[in-house]
């Protein structure tokens, strides 16, 4: 078993997009910037990234 030791959230950037992308064709006049994240888990193997 492996056991961690810590996880971490990196910000990676962010994405604008139309916000009629999340609302199902609502919300045409705004625009949203989306974060877009990784993250970092440390255990007793090492590291993972999920990205």
């Amino acid at each position: 078993m492996t056991n961690t030791k810590s996880l971490r959230v990196m910000l990676l950037g962010y994405e604008v997009i139309p916000k009629t992308v999340s609302t199902r064709d609502l919300g045409a006049e705004f625009v949203l910037a989306v974060p877009i994240c990784a993250y970092l888990i440390e255990t007793s193997d090492g590291y993972v990234l999920f990205d």
